[in-house]
């Protein structure tokens, strides 16, 4: 373990303290080849329209790449003392945050360098190059660093699952879901007032404005009032919405266990399809309140609010078990 907490602090505070060393040693290389102050933002056209002394923005970026690191290592570390798991891409992702900084004071010098004041600047294009791939490489080498960690609460842990008693050689089907009537009917009342002020003459209502308020309703009615998951022999399949999208099938064989347990209604931190960027688990959520979890062999986890959850995990175990215990 002590050996892991390393490797995190390496992707997250290690990587980033390279960036700023090697930005650092930059700034003060080039220091005879810049203007004071220099060019920190560039128009629409491409002309530089906004100064700040050099001293200024170093200060500035070195104090923001040093706090997002902290930041990013906190997060890694409560993540592994909680068992939840620590995943590679995402220490990538805390290395890119908290070098990108470095990155950008490299990269903003570079536009600077050679000019007589900062509205001589050169043109942002590559600088914001050099920006990109600079954190780019930050980002590839804190998730080559960093370790791969699964959940301690993954596969084959203690604890009684759920289960229907589904019998050696038998096969079932499992399907549910939920709707929530209250969001799907949450756009109506700005239309109806829209159409209240215009039959009392209060003012003449726009077409364009019933479009703007009746349309971005609708689209989140369609895709955020039903929700379907179909367990089955091939694993569960997801479809949220009138449409059946967004979809995602999750193979058995990916699948470690299933539980029962209930979510809040901001547990995940909102409505819709969403993803904790600590633990790397997926919410497919509608509602609070029953939700089927399914713990991944990655390490993730994903939760679907349906209704009877307990019976939708204990198929999915009872499968999970006839096909661990399946003649090869």
């Amino acid at each position: 373990m002590t050996q892991v907490r390393a490797r995190i602090l390496l992707a997250t505070l290690g990587i980033p303290a390279v960036a700023a060393g090697l930005a650092g040693w930059l700034r003060l290389r080039w220091a005879d080849r810049l203007p004071d102050p220099v060019a920190v933002h560039w128009g629409a056209g491409g002309e530089p329209d906004g100064a700040a002394s050099v001293d200024t923005i170093t200060v500035a970026l070195f104090c923001a790449g040093g706090a997002l690191a902290l930041l990013g290592a906190t997060l890694a570390l409560v993540a592994l003392r909680r068992g939840a798991a620590v995943l590679r891409w995402l220490l990538g992702f805390y290395a890119w945050l908290a070098a990108l900084p470095s990155a950008a004071l490299v990269s903003t010098l570079w536009a600077n360098l050679g000019a007589e004041s900062w509205r001589a600047a050169a043109d942002a294009g590559w600088s914001l190059v050099l920006l990109l791939g600079g954190s780019a490489v930050a980002a590839l080498l804190g998730a080559l660093v960093g370790p791969s960690v699964p959940a301690r609460r993954g596969a084959g842990e203690g604890g009684d699952r759920p289960s229907i008693g589904l019998a050696p050689g038998q096969r079932a089907t499992w399907t549910g879901g939920s709707t929530n009537r209250w969001l799907a009917a949450s756009f109506l009342p700005a239309p109806a007032v829209l159409v209240a002020i215009d039959l009392a003459g209060a003012a003449d209502v726009p077409l364009f404005l019933y479009l703007v308020v009746t349309v971005p309703g609708l689209a989140i009615t369609a895709a955020l009032s039903r929700l379907r998951a179909v367990v089955d022999s091939t694993g569960v399949s997801v479809r949220m919405g009138w449409f059946g999208l967004p979809r995602r099938h999750l193979p058995l064989a990916d699948i470690a266990h299933a539980d029962a347990d209930r979510l809040g209604m901001l547990a995940m931190g909102g409505f819709g399809v969403r993803v904790n960027p600590v633990t790397g688990d997926t919410g497919y959520v509608l509602r609070g309140g029953p939700a089927l979890v399914l713990s991944l062999r990655s390490g993730r986890r994903v939760f679907v609010t349906v209704d009877r959850p307990e019976q939708a995990a204990g198929l999915v175990n009872d499968l999970l078990h006839q096909r661990s215990t399946a003649p090869e």
